[in-house]
């Protein structure tokens, strides 16, 4: 590579001072991303008593807390069935003091029909009317123990775009059963 050199001689070095005018306007971050669709997909079931399903509810107050009003959010819960317990709403200021007693409450007890909690999620997402610039995903916590009568193997559910992440609470997490990779 030959690199050029130029003497004072080749090019004058004088002393200019330029003046620029710069606005900067700042935004909201809320303006900044698009909307969040998120569905919880929580795991109520039997194995999830005590310190799993205490775990659970922190983890749910602490997404609820980071949540913006342009984002919306739905919780599924599933045991040997799966429920629906909020509908997609708004991260407003009533829908949190809503969410914040439904969390508290959840209690665990039954089996486990991981699958029947991604096909509620999975269909809560699918019955938006409003889709236009917001992300869908699924959030599916659970310790991932099959347990008792289920619809079948978690892991052959096809989300289609939806992204899902999963989060084991617990030791003994059985991780094949959470690596649904989507």
């Amino acid at each position: 590579m030959n690199i050029p050199t130029y003497s004072k001689k080749d090019v004058a070095l004088t002393a200019d001072s330029v003046t620029a005018v710069v606005e900067i306007k700042a935004t909201s971050s809320t303006a900044v991303r698009e909307g969040l669709d998120l569905v919880a997909v929580v795991d109520v079931s039997g194995s999830m008593r005590g310190h799993k399903i205490e775990s659970v509810k922190k983890a749910l107050q602490f997404v609820i807390m980071k949540l913006t009003p342009v984002d919306r959010l739905s919780i599924v819960t599933f045991e040997s069935s799966a429920k629906r317990l909020t509908k997609l709403r708004a991260m407003t200021q009533d829908f949190r003091g809503e969410l914040d007693g439904i969390v508290k409450s959840l209690i665990a007890n039954g089996g486990t029909d991981i699958k029947a909690g991604l096909d509620l999620g999975l269909a809560v997402l699918a019955d938006r009317t409003f889709t236009e610039s917001r992300t869908a995903n699924i959030f599916l916590m659970s310790d991932g123990k099959l347990e008792g009568k289920t619809s079948g193997d978690p892991t052959q559910v096809n989300p289609g775009e939806v992204s899902v992440y999963t989060f084991g609470f617990g030791h003994g997490t059985d991780h094949q059963v959470c690596m649904y990779n989507c």
